[in-house]
């Protein structure tokens, strides 16, 4: 299988005239001090890996798999630090991803029991966590990962197949975990909120010896979630531990566990009384399930390792493991139709989840540095190898239990009398896949150039519990050869126009109504953009416009209740960010997203040349700090954030015709976040290390529908939440 080239059409066209224009504009600028490569904080070199202090990031590992600066890599990346997480009190990765451009976080609002966000256009957006993917089965999806663990959160945007095999078209979300350090880190933090929000956590680590170092965080939290009866409650620890039995050796090892006993819910609510207030509005707490018929329990864990090996100053090699194992068990009631009868009553299914996965993740890798004439490259040569096993059944019972959701009655009996569960799906799938890489950074004077190209190949058994004869084992067969482009040119200033050409491959590993495989999805994207990080500055400046297509695209058809290949959709837009440390006491984040979806290909009718659901055309944030450095406010710092979600598309079936779809609008809306801290040493000395913050999120408790995907699936957003941190270092 190969990635067909990407045509051109007006969009790209101007992707292209832009990027070759760049170099011209930026000659007008005054040729400044040259911007370094590494930016130091307090004596020390940032890290793609490490603490940075401050909101604004300047390297990173994501888009290249080695420590490079954004300035001089040729695709949109964003970083979300560790301070800015804390600063807008982040409790998922979604979250930290708020004020990014390009991403629609919370599209379910708090039904997003999966932490899922949605990349330009594209949903399921794939998620590594130190360079290995984490959760990348249909079933494993449904983990989150507690941020208190991670140092950072990154994106990249686009396909990105030429270096972590199959992917999501829209982008890749990477986690860097807490890593041992020198410093000697002593942290704890007591929180308490409305929702009957607690929290306790803490972040340890120092240096045993000269040679071993640890790193010990953990977190424990529980709160009422937003529908009645929802409970949220995890504990999560990771302990790390960095032996360095020599200079040109470091072993680093990374552990993690936690656990869910309530993991929120998947709240899908109707059109008909969210979106359609004509017979009245859906209660902003209405929970679709029952008190009787409830459960949402997950535990996780995980072990692995990141060895680094210098054999020289010009080659060293890389390596990095991971076990995962999670289980999961849920029981709930998922909202199916209306009831023709009422205008304020729907129809519901009670379900039952059994999801066991375990996952082994490798990647090795040399990487070189060498010239040749007056060519400098960063070469890697790398092999990764994914084994994945998931086991998963799901049972269902009849559509016949009818709730007013005007006039709610709970605790009924489930299943009830004459009822029972049924085998919808009891399916074991094991994948293998391998996948080896190649990539060469260029860089001649100031021009620097990326080349890189990978061929995987994926095997999928997927034993069917359910079926006999040939259908009961089917095996999937895919290979991919995938490739990425980009041509930079880093001016002195700071200023660094680019262009870029990916591609990306994601097998789907489901059956069509006929129990054949499906092909796999393929995408190609250009993009072109430009990079300014101010010299002698903490400054960063980014924009992009892009072009990407997707073909082979699967969507359910309720027409035939299962799932299609679609064919082809298409996104393309611009995006502006902005990371700023302005003044020693101002931080400022921008951000604007501009997303033109279409659906270009597809067999069910009244779909194309609409927009993708649930994206929307425009974003925009902005998020500005300011802390008090003297005078009788001294010790005080505040923040405040807007941020802005346009208008989305969601589609429907009328009149029970399910061969055609009809497209409806979701509103737009904006909320406003707030932030106050206080230092308390800046008056008192002796309580150094001691320091209070509240957050407030949605300020002012605005109601709304986040997204819809359909007429029986939309989704409320997160009502105001505030909590009152207590912070104590030493």
């Amino acid at each position: 299988m190969s990635i067909c080239p990407l045509k051109l059409n007006k969009f790209s066209v101007l992707i292209l005239a832009t990027t070759f224009a760049m170099p011209a504009l930026a000659e007008t600028v005054s040729d400044n001090d040259k911007t370094d490569d590494v930016m130091y904080v307090e004596g020390k070199t940032e890290y793609a890996t490490g603490r940075v202090k401050g909101i604004v990031a300047t390297r990173s590992m994501l888009a290249t798999k080695s420590d490079i600066p954004l300035i001089k890599t040729p695709q949109s990346v964003s970083v979300i630090t560790r301070d800015q997480m804390d600063l807008q009190n982040a409790a998922s990765v979604s979250q930290a991803l708020r004020y990014t451009s390009g991403v629609f976080t919370e599209y379910r609002g708090d039904s997003n029991r999966a932490d899922e966000v949605r990349v330009r256009g594209f949903g399921y957006a794939s998620r590594y966590l130190d360079g290995l993917n984490y959760s990348g089965t249909l079933n494993s999806r449904n983990v989150a990962l507690n941020p208190w663990l991670l140092e950072r959160v990154e994106l990249i945007k686009g396909p990105s197949s030429a270096l972590y095999g199959q992917s999501s078209p829209g982008g890749l979300i990477g986690m860097t975990s807490k890593r041992p350090t020198a410093e000697t880190i002593r942290h704890v933090q007591v929180r308490a909120g409305n929702q009957r929000l607690r929290e306790a956590a803490f972040d340890f680590g120092g240096a045993i010896t000269d040679k071993i170092l640890f790193r010990l965080n953990g977190i424990g939290t529980e709160r009422d979630a937003q529908p009645k009866f929802v409970r949220d409650e995890s504990i999560a620890i990771a302990p790390a531990l960095t032996l360095m039995p020599s200079e040109n050796t470091t072993f680093t090892l990374l552990t993690n566990y936690q656990k869910d006993p309530e993991a929120n819910d998947r709240n899908f609510l109707p059109k008909r009384g969210t979106v359609d207030k004509s017979h009245g509005k859906v209660p902003y707490d209405f929970a679709i399930s029952d008190p009787n018929f409830y459960k949402s329990w997950r535990e996780q864990y995980s072990t692995g390792y990141a060895l680094d090996h210098d054999f020289n100053d010009n080659l060293t090699f890389r390596q990095n493991l991971r076990y995962t194992k999670n289980t999961q068990r849920f029981k709930y009631m998922v909202y199916t139709f209306d009831d023709d009868n009422s205008n304020t009553s729907i129809y519901r299914r009670p379900q039952t989840e059994h999801i066991n996965n375990k996952e082994l993740t490798v990647d090795t890798r040399l990487e070189s540095l060498f010239d040749t004439g007056m060519v400098t490259h960063n070469a890697t040569l790398g092999f990764d190898y994914k084994w994945n096993r998931d086991d998963n059944q799901l049972n269902r019972a009849s559509n016949g239990y009818i709730i007013d959701w005007k006039h709610p009655r709970y605790h009924i009996t489930v299943p009830k009398a004459g009822d029972k569960f049924t085998a919808q799906d009891d399916n074991l799938q094991a994948l293998k896949q391998i996948g080896i890489y190649l990539q060469d950074q260029l860089e001649i004077d100031k021009w620097n150039i990326l080349l890189a190209g990978r061929y995987d190949k994926s095997k999928v058994n997927i034993k069917n519990r359910l079926v006999t004869g040939k259908d009961k084992r089917i095996a999937i067969d895919d290979n991919a050869f995938t490739t990425r482009l980009g041509v930079l040119y880093a001016f002195d200033n700071g200023i660094s126009p680019y262009v870029s050409y990916s591609t990306s491959f994601q097998p789907n590993a489901s059956l069509d109504i006929n129990n054949k495989a499906f092909k796999p999805s393929k995408s190609a994207q250009i993009e072109t953009g430009i990079k300014y990080q101010i010299p002698n500055s903490k400054t960063l400046l980014t924009a992009a416009i892009y072009h990407l297509n997707e073909k082979d695209v699967l969507t359910y058809d309720r027409s035939i209740w299962h799932n299609v290949q679609t064919g082809k959709v298409r996104s393309q837009g611009f995006e502006f960010e902005a990371h700023s440390e302005l003044t020693p006491n101002i931080d400022l984040i921008a951000s604007y997203s501009y997303a033109d979806t279409e659906y270009k290909k597809t067999t069910v009718v009244g779909l194309k040349g609409n927009p993708i659901e649930q994206t929307p055309k425009h974003q925009a944030s902005i998020w500005a700090d300011y802390k008090f450095i003297d005078g009788a406010l001294n010790g005080l710092s505040s923040g405040f954030g807007i941020r802005h979600t346009g208008s989305s598309s969601g589609f429907e079936n009328k009149n029970n015709d399910y061969s055609r779809k009809y497209r409806f609008a979701v509103s737009s809306y904006t909320l406003y976040d707030w932030t106050l801290r206080y230092d308390f040493s800046a008056k008192m000395p002796s309580m150094k290390g001691l320091s209070l913050q509240v957050n407030a999120n949605n300020l002012f408790n605005k109601h709304y529908v986040s997204s819809c995907a359909g007429e029986s699936a939309c989704f409320y957003g997160l009502e105001r939440q505030v909590s009152a941190a207590l912070n104590y270092d030493w």
